[in-house]
């Protein structure tokens, strides 16, 4: 009986010796834990700190791991708002006014989760009677290279002028060159262009016509090669826009040309200085025709992004100067044809559905529609003579 006892007593003391061992095992590995993640949060502290150069208010209510938001008003995974007014992943707004992914707009007048700032535009045209009217200015590339695509056009231009004919448009038409290596070449009408390319000298001869665009147009290979096609476009521009071509006609310039060009500023700037000479800067519209395939190895000829940026700023169209010329003057011909019943919007706007279109202060609901190739508004039925049409929509700042 002795030894049984002893025994419970023996098993007893390996019992709470086990227990006690156990709970000093847990206490250390909870103290290491705590101790861990002490030391952890403290290097994402200083980590931050780093990265915010200093700024402690940046790391100071990082999300905890359930989503929650911490004091710098940072969304959570749960997609609340923090205190900085912010916008959580469903798309409320924040205290700040910007907007939700919803695409409310926000008290600052920014649009949907996007967060872009609008501008309203306005525009206005007269609907004229008569024919429309085109003003089309042809930029040559005389370089030692362009003697066949000249000859090229030339030989094909009647695919290009039969939509004019058709349409009834009133055209005047100028041509210069690339070459811009003085100040009396740049911009310089080939003789006789401005005067006798024109829809009164088609209609009185038209074969003439024809005769004397083809003579005009081969304007040579003993340019400079180094072309400057779109500085070209601005210089004639700036010397006989306000003498030759008319406010109320558009402005059409073709660039032809197997090079880069070489224009001392962006195609940016050079587009704003000819729109400048427009009241309505969407009558503006570039159309190229260039070496986009088999360019040259050279540092300074290969490319065509320049004129590709001229043409696609302004709703136009650029072209292979290798492709059939046939064809690619029919579609440059037929693309500007088609602008004389259609009314240019000077920007592209960013939510067609909010365009709005006038006549005479009425709104039309009906009878029109957006082109977007060409960036115009058409109407079914034209409007009267003396129409004031106006178009608000609105464009990214």
């Amino acid at each position: 009986m002795k030894t049984k006892g002893l025994g419970k007593i023996i098993l007893l003391g390996w019992t709470l010796l086990f227990f006690v061992s156990c709970q000093d095992e847990e206490f250390y590995e909870k103290d290491y834990l705590e101790t861990y993640q002490d030391e952890y949060a403290e290097e994402v502290f200083e980590n931050c700190l780093a990265e915010f150069n200093g700024d402690s208010s940046m790391c100071d209510g990082s999300n905890g791991s359930n989503g929650s938001t911490g004091s710098s008003g940072t969304n959570g995974s749960d997609g609340t708002n923090g205190s900085d007014g912010t916008n959580g992943s469903d798309g409320t707004n924040g205290s700040d006014g910007t907007n939700g992914s919803d695409g409310t707009n926000g008290s600052d007048g920014t649009n949907g989760g996007t967060g872009v700032v609008l501008e309203d535009k306005e525009e206005e045209f007269t609907q004229v009677e008569g024919p429309k009217k085109m003003d089309i200015l042809w930029v040559i590339d005389n370089s030692g290279s362009m003697g066949d695509e000249q000859a090229a056009l030339a030989y094909n231009f009647d695919a290009f002028i039969q939509d004019f004919v058709l349409k009834n448009i009133d055209f005047k038409m100028a041509i210069t060159t690339t070459d811009t290596s003085s100040e009396s070449k740049a911009g310089k009408p080939v003789p006789g262009s401005m005067s006798e390319l024109t829809t009164a000298k088609y209609n009185q001869n038209p074969s003439q016509f024809m005769n004397n665009f083809a003579d005009m147009i081969q304007v040579g290979v003993r340019g400079s090669g180094r072309e400057r096609g779109i500085l070209a476009s601005e210089k004639f521009t700036q010397k006989h826009a306000l003498s030759n071509f008319r406010e109320d006609a558009y402005y059409i310039v073709v660039y032809v040309s197997d090079e880069e060009d070489q224009s001392p500023r962006t195609p940016e700037e050079h587009l704003a200085e000819l729109r400048s000479w427009k009241q309505n800067e969407g009558l503006v519209k570039a159309y190229s025709i260039v070496k986009m395939s088999g360019a040259w190895e050279s540092w300074a000829s290969q490319g065509y992004e320049r004129y590709e940026k001229m043409a696609t700023e302004t709703q136009g169209l650029t072209t292979d100067i290798n492709e059939d010329f046939y064809t690619t003057l029919l579609q440059i011909g037929a693309d500007i044809a088609n602008l004389s019943d259609k009314y240019p919007l000077a920007e592209v706007p960013y939510d067609v559905n909010d365009l709005k279109v006038f006549i005479n202060d009425v709104e039309q609901t009906s009878g029109w529609n957006y082109i977007s190739g060409s960036n115009t508004i058409q109407f079914d039925v034209p409007p009267v003579a003396g129409s004031i049409i106006k178009v608000t929509y609105q464009v990214e700042e």
